[in-house]
């Protein structure tokens, strides 16, 4: 009989025993994967959100506080060396009355002309954007809210009310990958208008020519920028919604590291248990001839033959705990 053969015949004359220890190992396992799977996910997810915001832009200029840029500024950066493009973004939140409920909305206010060296807008229904105002709307958030082409939109922001008709519908994807597609793109004064701006944009998005580096033209904006300015990449964004969850990973963290050290402890309490119950046993092998690392070799069969069924485990029930936890960050 082999080592391994007697390493499980010995964990079956203890069923109960060897299913708490492998117990351990899954709830410890499953912890940490459920919380790095989830964490990292919700991580990509929100990267990949303000990306599409962003565009193909690498800087964003935008003024300290909240107090807008000055879209003239766009002459200064066009001047700049390594700059191909600017164009100016207005962003903000408004609510949107459709069907007895109000949604909260992300609104992009931007300029035709300038805004297509930036961002893809596919228009499956309707036609774009234009000077006069109107809205873009993702097709499957809209026609959830009962929304077709040239049906109005009822907004409220910090301008006050505005209602707006839809002139098109966006495919899923880009822009509106934000927020599950409540994502309503319109004509740079209009938005303006809505987000009570006045005459200022959030921020002026910037693409690079070809082979520029993305510092080097960064410190050549700062300097030709005035004052009060700052230039960041559009990912930059992303920080805050990093912030924001990071206490609830740290909880996550908190949890799953406990959960390991309590599974540790069921371990190795079992092993010290099982080894002193066990004790003539082992002093008869001894006596038979064994050695002491042939001993030792058949306590860490045993081990590895728990460890291994219950990080198998851990692992899947794991990824289903991360699926679940998901949803609740979907929500976040």
């Amino acid at each position: 009989m082999t080592s391994w053969s007697l390493a499980a015949r010995e964990l079956g004359r203890r069923p109960g025993r060897s299913l708490l220890t492998v117990l351990g190992v899954l709830l410890g396992v499953a912890a940490l994967v459920a919380t790095w799977v989830s964490a990292e996910t919700a991580r990509e997810s929100a990267r990949a959100m303000f990306g599409a915001l962003g565009g193909r832009a690498a800087l964003e200029v935008r003024a300290a506080g909240q107090r807008g840029v000055d879209p003239d500024l766009l002459k200064v950066l066009e001047r700049v060396e390594g700059v191909e493009a600017a164009t100016p973004l207005a962003r903000g939140t408004a609510a949107l009355r459709a069907g007895g409920t109000i949604t909260p909305l992300k609104v992009l206010g931007v300029d035709p002309p300038r805004d297509a060296a930036i961002r893809d807008l596919d228009v499956v229904a309707g036609r774009a954007v234009g000077s006069a105002p109107g809205a873009l709307l993702e097709a499957s958030f809209a026609r959830s809210l009962g929304i077709d082409v040239a049906s109005p939109l009822d907004l409220y922001a910090q301008g006050g009310r505005r209602v707006l008709p839809v002139v098109g519908l966006l495919a899923p994807g880009g822009v509106s990958v934000f927020d599950g597609g409540a994502v309503a793109v319109m004509p740079l004064e209009t938005a303006c208008d809505l987000l009570g701006l006045g005459s200022r944009v959030t921020v002026l998005q910037i693409t690079l020519a070809q082979g520029a580096a993305p510092e080097r033209v960064a410190a050549a904006l700062h300097q030709a920028l005035p004052p009060g300015h700052e230039v960041q990449p559009p990912a930059a964004a992303g920080v805050l919604a990093r912030d924001t969850m990071r206490s609830v990973e740290q909880g996550l963290s908190a949890v799953s590291v406990m959960s390991l050290v309590a599974g540790a402890f069921i371990v190795l309490n079992t092993f010290l248990m099982s080894t002193g119950e066990r004790r003539r046993a082992l002093a008869l092998l001894r006596a038979l001839g064994m050695q002491r690392r042939q001993v030792l070799g058949l306590l860490l069969r045993e081990a590895v033959l728990l460890a291994g069924v219950g990080t198998a485990l851990g692992i899947g029930a794991g990824l289903v705990a991360a699926m679940a936890m998901l949803g609740a960050w979907e929500q976040l």
